[in-house]
């Protein structure tokens, strides 16, 4: 099985590889000279984010859809989608090298593309589980999570640079753009989904500001968030046991009075199990009924 799976990702990467280099030879044969290196880099661009998107909204999209069609089969190998998409990615680089040969580009931009096709090959790396191992898996992690959502921020960046600059292109842009906006949502809706924890805590967040809302409302006063979460008392609401402790007032004193007459019937014979007991609200009382019912 190994074994299998180690030709499969091989045939990806060779694909993906050999996919670009063809597209690159496409552009360079149908467009004019001076329009030849533009459109490789363009066509070679897109084939890579296909690969990238395959590997970062797959298992995104499964977790959401549920197992539907093709994704369970796109969900199994986003590693090799992702693997797939740095050996893609390699002749897009290659076309940024001539043109970086040829030409000065500016620095802001470089560092920021640069930086990207860095973490591509990065995460690259990490996928091998010989290389993953050396480090903490959380870390691992978390810089699988930033790299490809810094990876996803450089490619919505290309697509929207022309758009803004020639809106006669906006066409060809757009279905990337969408794919590339989608596959964030995907990947933040997947997340919300597994922290079910953060959901029921978002939930109980806006419910109990909602109860608060509809309370002011129906008293006609100012709404105030602190009155939702409990950190000041509502006009009208009944103070807590930890205030009526610490300032006993008359209906305390004959609730203490009636406990202690309910306490003193107990020790005189009344059973656990009379009318009048179970009516009683003092633990001390039930307690001493089911001992003198005992003896």
């Amino acid at each position: 099985m190994r074994k299998a799976s180690a030709i499969g990702t091989r045939q990806y990467m060779a694909g993906a590889l050999a996919g670009g280099l063809l597209l690159a030879a496409v552009a360079c044969v149908l467009y004019p000279p001076k329009h030849r290196v533009g459109s490789a880099l363009e066509w070679t661009a897109r084939w890579s984010f296909i690969w990238f998107w395959l590997a970062s909204s797959s298992r995104p999209l499964a977790r959401i859809v549920g197992p539907r069609g093709p994704l369970p089969f796109l969900a199994a190998r986003v590693r090799e989608f992702g693997l797939g998409f740095a050996a893609a990615h390699l002749a897009h680089l290659a076309l940024v090298a001539w043109v970086l040969a040829h030409s000065p580009f500016p620095l802001r931009t470089l560092l920021f593309f640069g930086s990207a096709a860095l973490v591509v090959y990065l995460l690259a790396l990490l996928s091998f589980g010989a290389v993953a191992s050396r480090f903490d898996p959380a870390r691992v992690r978390l810089v699988r999570v930033l790299g490809v959502e810094y990876i996803s921020l450089a490619f919505l960046v290309d697509f929207l640079h022309d758009p803004l600059h020639d809106p006669g292109r906006a066409l060809w842009y757009l279905p990337f753009l969408t794919l590339t906006i989608a596959g964030v949502l995907l990947r933040l809706i997947a997340f919300t989904l597994k922290r079910g924890d953060i959901m029921r805590l978002a939930f109980l967040a806006c419910f109990a500001i909602g109860l608060a809302h509809g309370d002011a409302a129906a008293d006609g006063r100012p709404f105030d968030a602190s009155v939702a979460f409990g950190s000041r008392p509502s006009a009208g609401a009944v103070p807590c046991a930890g205030a009526q402790r610490s300032a006993p007032g008359p209906s305390m004193r004959r609730r203490s009075l009636a406990r202690d007459a309910c306490a003193q019937e107990a020790c005189d014979g009344l059973s656990s199990r009379s009318t009048e007991s179970s009516r009683c609200p003092s633990w001390r009382c039930r307690h001493r009924s089911r001992t003198r019912s005992r003896a």
